[in-house]
């Protein structure tokens, strides 16, 4: 695995990260079927057979902004995600 040996000790699981131009992220709701902008969508939805978690967490890089999206490995993100009662979402 490569990455961080410290982090690696002390996380039960792992994944990929990556910076996703913040105008491309409504793309990928709307191919995961998330069309309405009304609708109240998950944190997290599948890309190429993968479960994503686009954090809302946002950066920016030679003058653009992107997401910051963590790509699950060997786990889903619906067994793990902690949710406030009332931000809970019901799939």
């Amino acid at each position: 695995m490569s990455g961080s040996k410290t982090l690696s000790q002390f996380s039960p699981i792992s994944g990929s990260y990556y910076l996703v131009e913040k105008s491309k992220v409504d793309q990928f709701y709307r191919t995961a079927g998330h069309k309405d902008s009304e609708e109240i969508v998950p944190n997290f939805i599948e890309v190429d057979g993968k479960e994503c978690l686009f954090t809302e967490q946002f950066l920016q890089k030679d003058g653009k902004e992107y997401e910051l999206v963590i790509v699950a490995e060997g786990f889903s993100w619906k067994d793990i995600m902690v949710y406030e009662e009332e931000d809970e979402f019901e799939s």
